[in-house]
């Protein structure tokens, strides 16, 4: 059987590895999952591939400077590793008495509405999410 292979994947950016945090991993991550969704990737490998070529040279470059690389569970496919090790390595150690003081202190700017108010701290507010 072969592969069918999806080479527009519409509009999602590389990754800039250097000055993106946790939240902005999962963000794209979350993006590159819809669309390997929405197009039909369904093979572990080719997720993987698909990831990584998104991802760009910065992401591949990190990918593979992984040791040890754990073999898949019995429910867990290569992929699900690989999102594992990408997820370790991109979530920080959070300081969480500070986070919760720069979350308390902050205001509403006078040039923003109620609603941008709130989404900046569900934004924000996303550090404190149980991982």
């Amino acid at each position: 059987m072969a592969l069918s292979i999806t080479i527009d994947l519409g509009g999602i950016p590389n990754f800039d590895c250097h000055t993106s945090v946790e939240v902005r991993w999962k963000d794209w991550r979350r993006a590159f999952e819809l669309v390997v969704v929405g197009k039909g990737g369904r093979d572990a490998q080719q997720k993987i591939a698909l990831l990584l070529h998104c991802g760009g040279m910065q992401l591949q470059d990190i990918n593979f400077t992984f040791t040890d690389v754990p073999k898949p569970g019995e429910d867990e496919t290569v992929y699900d590793v690989a999102i594992k090790q990408l997820d370790g390595h991109f979530t920080p150690q959070v300081n969480s008495a500070y986070e919760r003081h720069l979350f308390r202190a902050m205001k509403q700017l006078s040039d923003k509405t109620n609603d941008q108010f709130i989404t900046r701290l569900r934004q924000k507010g996303r550090i404190f999410e149980i991982k």
